[in-house]
């Protein structure tokens, strides 16, 4: 995954809308469910192999996802964790076991115990000995073996093993024969580090846990940064002992491995709050994430900044930034960690709020925002304080307590754009035709906003055309929306647009028609006039159809320029056609039923005469074969027949000519050659009777 070119655009195109850099919103809703989605169980419960179903348990418990069948695992880990797996799916075993509190677990951890502390000394890299140390570890806090007193004589010297691995600037290498070192190998060392000082206590190894915490600090330092101050570590080369790169997967690690040395540390590591945050901000900008193991080293990570013991940055999020004075709608301002788990106690303040295009004093400054009781919301009213329009907040966060300074932080000043909407009030409308040269008006009309009255006027070149209008906000004053258009369109479809200049609140338009006739190609006739008001602060713009104005101009010189051709409105093109009614043709007038029956009766008659002529000529059945060919032979001529005659009545009733015809060749010349031969057994037995 393009991780880290993705974060650039998202970030950029993030910050400019909403919020700005200096802070961070949770995690949403959306991509929430969207990481849940990527976790699919089998039928016995699991998400796949040990690993897999380590990070889906994981990941959708920090999800607070209830989609996890903690009996069906439990049951599972029993099943595939022995004394004959391997250290890695011990681990992983051990760790889902812890997740989900099984029954079990103490006897599965009791019968791997002894793999463990063998694993140990065969152990050839860093993520062998963090597979092993870290179950210990686990194994030992819950104490679920009787040989947990063992655990810190079978750790001595792991860190030692470690600490030969260290390379330059805060980095190791994976295993001895390696030659290149790496930020995610450090990672897997700082962890080995806090599941030894679990088992063994910090004293017994304060030399080689100095080493590595200041290896951590010299690491954090050397992250990459981002225009957008997000920090991270980009190796994008796989390795053999842990898998992925990628700079998710290696910051993933690093962080985690960072803040768990920090929480066993008697007195932590220092990280600079920027690099706290720095890290927050590219965990929360991945964006669409395109496998389950991605989704878990966020949620790992991210878990990592809500748990620990350096700094946990909170976020800062807005319900809306689109406030409605007319809806009288609060400013909501909710205060979170970076997974979305509420921070009730803080401080919110709006240090300033100026109106966004206007180099004026801010039109608030140092106002407390009231915290929702049980919530963690925090509000402002905007009704007495806020006229319509884009405003830019400064917002300062802190944690309520000293204390809780030391552990929490929202960094610099949280900054948004919010837009506050309004309805906007239309009076004073006035259409005149002024004359041209006293300036006097020769007709005025007023019209009423409030019920779209339209007027009819008249008008040539030697004449003015004025319209004025104000408009006022919510509040009384004046106000200039974005958009104020006055539109002409002649019955040919040729439209003019005319920008409406205001003063205040007073808008106001004047179109000298002598000085306009080339802009109007000379085009006498009915024109439709049309009002075009609209601005993203206005809940009520409009376009409102003011009447028609029927304008007589001179004729077009010589060489004037031709009106230009009309366009084709695209949705009578291009848009959906007119539904096609499918109208059946009604049933034909059938006849009388008598005359169908006598019909019948008529079709019946040639087979009635077939039979007739059959016995006048002694027809029956007296020479029919009784055995052999002459016998099949006979059968099937009468009964090639009798299909024949059934055809015939089936043609009448159902088929069509070309099927009848297909079936009547074969029909017929079966019934043909199955004659021959039974009339040629007959003609040869009456050969044989007048010989003898």
């Amino acid at each position: 995954m393009a991780v880290v070119n993705g974060i650039v655009l998202v970030l950029a195109v993030y910050c400019s809308v909403t919020l700005a850099c200096a802070s961070l919103h949770p995690l949403s809703e959306a991509e929430k469910v969207a990481a849940k989605q990527l976790f699919i169980s089998r039928d016995d419960g699991s998400f796949g192999s040990l690993e897999e179903t380590y990070q889906a348990v994981k990941s959708l418990k920090l999800l607070k996802s209830d989609e996890v069948d903690a009996v069906k695992i439990c049951n599972f880990v029993a099943r595939s964790v022995n004394s004959t797996c391997g250290t890695k799916d011990t681990f992983y075993g051990i760790r889902t076991a812890e997740l989900l509190h099984c029954q079990d677990a103490a006897k599965v951890a009791e019968s791997v115990v002894p793999t463990l502390i063998d694993g140990l000394k065969h152990a050839k890299s860093l993520v062998d000995l963090y597979y092993t140390v870290d179950a210990l570890s686990t194994i030992k806090k819950h104490h679920w073996s009787l040989a947990s007193h063992s655990f810190a004589h079978a750790v001595e010297g792991v860190l030692g093993r470690v600490k030969a691995l260290a390379g330059s600037h805060g980095t190791w290498r994976f295993a001895e024969d390696e030659t290149d070192s790496s930020a995610k190998a450090a990672g897997f060392a700082f962890e080995i580090t806090a599941a030894v000082i679990d088992i063994c206590g910090y004293d017994s190894h304060e030399s080689e846990v100095k080493f590595l915490k200041a290896a951590a600090q010299k690491l954090i330092e050397k992250s990459e940064r981002d225009e957008d101050g997000a920090h991270y570590f980009d190796e994008f080369k796989d390795d053999k002992f842990s898998g992925n790169g990628g700079a998710l997967i290696v910051s993933a690690t690093v962080l985690r491995g960072i803040t768990a040395l920090a929480g066993v540390l008697p007195d932590g590591i220092k990280v600079r709050e920027e690099k706290m945050f720095g890290f927050a901000r590219f965990f929360l900008s991945i964006g669409t994430l395109d496998s389950a193991t991605e989704a878990y080293y966020q949620l790992e990570a991210l878990s990592a900044l809500e748990n620990n013991r350096i700094l946990i940055p909170l976020a800062v999020s807005f319900t809306s930034s689109v406030l409605s004075l007319s809806s009288h709608d609060k400013l909501e301002v909710i205060v979170s960690t970076v997974l979305g788990s509420p921070f009730p106690h803080a401080l919110l303040t709006i240090i300033s709020a100026h109106k966004v295009g206007e180099e004026t004093a801010p039109v608030l400054t140092d106002q407390e925002l009231q915290s929702v009781e049980g919530d963690h919301k925090y509000i402002f009213d905007l009704v007495s304080d806020f006229e319509v329009g884009k405003y830019d907040l400064k917002i300062e966060v802190k944690p309520a307590t000293a204390e809780l300074s030391y552990k929490y932080s929202a960094g610099d000043l949280t900054s948004a754009r919010i837009t506050v909407t309004g309805k906007v009030s239309v009076s004073s409308i006035q259409i005149a035709v002024l004359d041209s040269d006293t300036g006097s008006p020769e007709f005025t009309t007023s019209l009423d906003f409030s019920k779209k009255e339209k007027a009819t006027l008249s008008a040539n070149h030697l004449q003015k055309l004025r319209v004025t209008f104000d408009l006022t906000s919510p509040s009384g004053g004046a106000y200039t929306p974005q958009q104020v258009f006055f539109k002409l369109q002649h019955e040919s479809g040729v439209e003019q647009l005319f920008v409406v200049t205001s003063s205040g609140k007073n808008f106001e338009l004047s179109l000298d028609f002598l000085g306009l006739v080339e802009k109007f190609y000379y085009l006498s006739g009915a024109y439709a006039l049309e009002l075009i008001v609209g601005d993203v602060t206005m809940e009520n713009s409009f376009l409102w159809a003011l009447g028609s104005l029927d304008l007589d101009l001179p004729e077009a010189p010589e060489g004037a320029t031709n009106p230009p051709a009309v366009r084709l409105d695209a949705t009578k093109r291009f848009g959906p056609k007119e539904e096609i009614a499918h109208v059946f043709r009604q049933p034909e007038r059938r006849p009388p039923a008598q005359l169908s029956n006598s019909f019948f009766v008529l079709t019946l008659l040639p087979l009635v005469g077939l039979l007739v002529g059959l016995s006048s000529v002694g027809a029956n059945l007296k020479y029919l074969p009784t055995s052999g060919l002459p016998l099949l032979s006979a059968l099937g001529f009468h009964g090639g027949i009798a299909a024949i005659l059934i055809l015939y009545s089936l043609f009448w009733l159902k088929l069509n000519l070309f099927t009848t015809l297909n079936i009547l060749g074969f029909l017929g010349m079966f019934t043909c050659v199955t004659g021959y031969l039974a009339l040629s057994h007959l003609a040869e037995q009456s050969s044989k009777v007048k010989t003898a």
